[in-house]
């Protein structure tokens, strides 16, 4: 036992600290840390196994068999059923703006099939051997079978590629007639993201901040590259209601339909916590929800489970090593279960009274209902070794084996609640289709850059900008400079005589203003239906929390204003970076 556990104080020690940020991103210190783990993990097993093996019972085998048919799984889904080719090397540039540093990438496989909005992962030989990079692609899908990818540096792996680019661009002695040293590279993909969702909506805004643009070039060009010039798309909005009239309702008015909105037709799998919190709440129906919302956070989940597997554990080592060690196990089980029990208990009472028949009906109450019946079970089967140890049973192992399964589903479950579309999919006749490639025609379709300066955009703007000369009025592009003054701006707009509803500003987005006439064009393509505004944002974890919050604040003002009659909606989807 000493040697197993010294190797294995050791083993994971390493873990430790070669997970340390100032270790991990560097390019060296993240191939050490990748080596240790995948290393460590196969080393550990075999000492896990030899130094909790007691009275013949193989204690490790029974924890950790899980774990690994899962990473087993996991493996051979990446191995066999996701595409990985080799990818010809066709394009590397750099692009500087003071200290931001971008490469662009192209590269080309006929092979290789996406969509748009996905990312894929790239591998490198001559910056490593073993490294996949993430990166969202930034090219629509085309024939030639090019894949572009805009590269911010960002650390030792992205600043190296940076590096190259700039010799390969200059001309550097090390390269034959500018042809750079890479001259292929290793594909894997692609991976779903929230952005390739777009098409299951006829109004979408795209949302980027800095280099979080990459979904919004993808969709953008492919949507432009499809769109029928000749197409009148423009939707006039006159027959919307008086924006002065819903801005004078007070903010009790409107924060008491916000609340109905979250009530009535949130997603109960996850409602956000920071959504809640901004509203002036003012029934005791909301309150119930606040605090529901706060016990079904992932921050709580994920506590609640580390917490079951590791008193399980205890209470199951302590049965295994002693039979006189019944008290002490049954009084780990009642602390434990009765603490489940009142955080699960508390969370069912809430959401029972915040959202009444709805909760009662979903799936989420059952998984909820499940915990508190087991956490009451193992506190009743707990209190019964503990009164009659004589009578013990291995009953309540297995129940805490049932609340850890279940725990994990609902964990699970609420990834998927926030990662899918909104289950309330608008009713609407099936969608036009263009001339070109039988590609959907959308009501309207907004893009929306923001970064620090216009030249700072320099990368990707010229082609935005060139594509939509032709493009029919339901397509709007806005880009924010928000460190450029009016003045520069003016100087340098690249949409003179692109139509009114291409524009650069300086300084930051208005996003109430830009929901607001977002959910204008959907209430005025079906004023007697329900239209739903996708918003797709890939930046800032900051921005994302504040769109979250206008377009709560924007579908409540506009449902206020038509009398809760109108059913129009903007849901926002996130990729923080």
């Amino acid at each position: 036992l000493l040697i197993t556990g010294s190797l294995l104080v050791a083993v994971f020690g390493s873990f430790f600290v070669t997970t340390l940020e100032k270790v991990r991103k560097t390019t060296a210190g993240f191939r050490i840390f990748w080596i240790t783990h995948i290393a460590g993990i196969f080393l550990s097993i075999p000492l896990l196994i030899i130094h909790g093996t007691m009275r013949g019972y193989p204690l490790t085998v029974y924890f950790i068999a899980g774990p690994v048919v899962l990473y087993a799984v996991d493996f051979c889904l990446r191995r066999f059923l996701v595409s990985k080719m080799k990818a010809e090397v066709m394009h590397l540039s750099a692009h500087e703006d003071g200290d931001e540093r971008i490469t662009q990438l192209i590269v080309r496989n006929r092979g290789f099939v996406y969509s748009p909005g996905q990312y894929a992962e790239l591998k490198i030989p001559g910056l490593s051997r073993m490294e996949h990079h993430p990166f969202t692609i930034a090219s629509p899908p085309n024939k030639a079978g090019d894949v572009e990818f805009f590269i911010k540096d960002a650390g030792k792996w992205t600043g190296a590629l940076y590096e190259l680019a700039t010799r390969s661009h200059t001309g550097d002695n090390r390269y034959a007639n500018g042809t750079p040293v890479i001259d292929w590279v290793q594909i894997r993909g692609p991976f779903g993201a929230p952005a390739q969702n777009y098409d299951l909506y006829d109004h979408i805004v795209v949302i980027g901040s800095g280099i979080g643009v990459t979904p919004l070039l993808s969709i953008w060009e492919h949507l432009a590259q499809n769109a029928s010039p000749a197409e009148d798309g423009n939707i006039s909005t006159s027959s919307i209601y008086d924006e002065d009239d819903a801005s004078a309702s007070s903010r009790h008015q409107l924060d008491a339909e916000s609340e109905r909105i979250i009530l009535e037709e949130s997603t109960l799998g996850h409602i956000d916590v920071v959504a809640l919190k901004d509203l002036h709440l003012s029934s005791r129906r909301a309150h119930f929800a606040y605090y529901a919302s706060i016990l079904e956070s992932m921050t709580v989940n994920m506590f609640l489970f580390c917490m079951f597997v590791f008193i399980e554990t205890a209470a199951f080592c302590a049965w295994t090593f002693s039979r006189y060690s019944i008290r002490v196990q049954s009084i780990i089980q009642m602390a434990s279960s009765g603490f489940g029990l009142s955080v699960f208990g508390s969370k069912v009472g809430l959401s029972l009274l915040a959202y009444r028949k709805r909760y009662a009906v979903s799936f989420v109450f059952l998984l909820e209902f499940a915990l508190v019946c087991l956490d009451a079970s193992a506190l009743a089967v707990s209190i019964a070794d503990y009164f009659h140890p004589e009578r013990a049973r291995s009953t309540t192992f297995w129940i805490l084996g049932c609340l850890i399964i279940v725990q994990s589903t609902r964990i699970f479950y609420i990834f998927y609640s926030t990662a899918r579309p909104p289950q309330q999919q608008p009713r609407r006749p099936r969608r036009r289709k263009s001339a070109k490639e039988g590609t959907p025609q959308f009501q309207s379709v907004a893009g929306i850059w923001v970064s620090r300066n216009y030249s700072a955009m320099s990368y990707a703007a010229p082609d935005l900008v060139a594509s939509v000369r032709d493009l029919p009025p339901s397509f709007s592009l806005q880009l924010f400079a928000t460190r450029d003054t009016e003045s520069a701006v003016a100087e340098t707009d690249p949409f003179r005589g692109c139509g009114s509803q291409h524009s650069l500003h300086a300084g930051r987005p208005d996003w109430e203003r830009i929901f607001t006439e977002a959910i204008h064009r959907a209430h005025a393509s079906n004023p007697h239906g329900e239209e739903t505004v996708g918003v797709f944002f890939c930046g800032s974890p900051a921005i994302a929390s504040t769109l979250q919050t206008v377009a709560l604040q924007v579908t409540a003002r506009h449902s206020h204003s038509t009398g809760g009659q109108c059913k129009c909606r903007i849901h926002v989807h996130k990729e923080n970076f």
